[in-house]
């Protein structure tokens, strides 16, 4: 992670000098000449958030992701915002640069590929689905610089419909192919598994914390995000030394918040709770 804080501050810098999120207008012959059946603005529309950096310098590759703690910091995805109307206008926003937002526009080059200008240059970006990948290379202190940002589109799901309280019903676990199930009532571990036994809080400000008494590890209090429609991911940090990690996607659907854990020794373990 050494000087990654410094590449940070360069991705600032990056956007303003090689237009990495803006674009130009479509012409009314580029309008005429595109099949009706290509994609148009309306099908990449919406706003992309943050979600990991890749350098490459002097054959050396570090990566920055959302979730990740650097000098006491953690990166989240409001680090990069890239909104890409349909009228073809486009804005960046940079926590480097509070309060000044880029502005461009953007047009549909193919399935994939969008083209992006801004102050008299202009750059492909590709697109995957909901990511969004701005490769760039510049110099930096007299050496080759390559990073590639990545932008994932936000969803139209927010913190407010999956935020509460959620208390545990049931837990599974599986190991050697084995699997035993326990429900309200049943000891677990010595302990009558009820209701109040586990709680997990998603609050609407993006923290997170767990009060288990089941549970003989002590996890410190985290932050949370929505990752898709049904989706969310816990970040917590276990302490100096191991950094901020970041779970996997864990699925809330109907009220009911499903977390599935694999351990180094084989065993899978799945807690369903319910919201009260």
């Amino acid at each position: 992670m050494k000087n990654v804080r410094k590449m940070l501050a360069v991705l600032a810098a990056a956007a303003m000098t090689l237009g990495i999120l803006a674009g130009c207008t479509q012409s009314t012959e580029e309008s005429a000449a595109t099949d009706a059946k290509a994609p148009t603005t309306a099908d990449y529309a919406g706003t992309y958030l943050f979600d990991q950096m890749i350098t490459k310098v002097d054959g050396k590759t570090t990566e920055v992701a959302v979730g990740d703690k650097i000098e006491g910091e953690t990166i989240d995805e409001g680090y990069a915002v890239s909104t890409l109307n349909a009228d073809g206008t486009c804005t960046l926003d940079m926590q480097a640069n509070p309060g000044k937002p880029m502005e461009g526009t953007w047009i549909v080059k193919s399935a994939d590929t969008i083209e992006i200008t801004t102050e008299g240059q202009t750059s492909e970006v590709t697109i995957d689905g909901d990511t969004l990948t701005t490769p760039s290379t510049f110099d930096v202190d007299g050496k080759k610089m390559e990073m590639t940002f990545v932008f994932k589109k936000a969803s139209s799901t927010t913190r407010a419909d999956y935020a509460g309280e959620y208390h545990i019903q049931k837990i599974a676990v599986e190991k050697g192919g084995k699997t035993e199930e326990y429900a309200l009532g049943d000891d677990y571990q010595g302990t009558t598994l009820t209701e109040d036994s586990e709680i997990s809080f998603l609050n609407s400000d993006g923290t997170c914390s767990l009060k288990s008494d089941i549970n003989d590890m002590a996890i410190p209090d985290g932050t949370w995000r929505v990752a898709g429609d049904g989706e969310i991911i816990i970040s917590v940090d276990m302490g100096e030394g191991s950094g901020s990690t970041s779970g996997p996607v864990f699925t809330i659907k109907d009220g009911v918040f499903t977390q599935v854990l694999e351990y180094g020794d084989g065993e899978t373990s799945t807690f369903t709770y319910i919201k009260k």
